[in-house]
């Protein structure tokens, strides 16, 4: 029978070291028996009009799973955009439930036209603790 602990918020900056530069960065630790219910960014700082550079949010096995690409010259400052990968959002089967310990992870793509301004998110990931083992 599953024991389940509380929703943790787990609110996490990225910012890409260098602009032009694509990364892949670790979020947050998963441990066995916990599961990402959701994720949400907030734009903080675009990058610049013009320019092609994206993100997603997944882990190991599926690198968007949490949240396909985001263009980060699109929208406005301070704009929030709603997860929608395979695992992410209530409507997606409720998460996805780890079996062994991952992490969830951000990967930065620079594009063709990075632009001059270096983009900056605030990324918002909902887990729970559902076996306790």
């Amino acid at each position: 029978m599953p024991v389940w602990g509380p929703p943790v918020s787990h609110v996490r900056y990225f910012q890409p070291a260098a602009v032009g530069s694509n990364e892949t960065t670790a979020l947050i630790q998963v441990r066995k028996g916990e599961r990402v219910l959701w994720t949400s960014l907030q734009r903080l700082v675009l990058s610049a009009g013009g320019s092609t550079p994206i993100l997603v949010i997944g882990d190991g096995d599926d690198t968007d799973a949490f949240m396909p690409t985001v263009t980060l010259a699109d929208g406005a400052a301070n704009d929030f955009v709603d997860g929608r990968g395979t695992y992410a959002g209530l409507e997606a089967i409720h998460g996805k439930l780890y079996n062994a310990l991952d992490t969830v992870d951000v990967t930065y793509t620079a594009g063709g036209t990075p632009g001059a301004t270096n983009p900056k998110v605030r990324i918002n990931i909902v887990t729970v603790m559902e076996w306790g083992v």
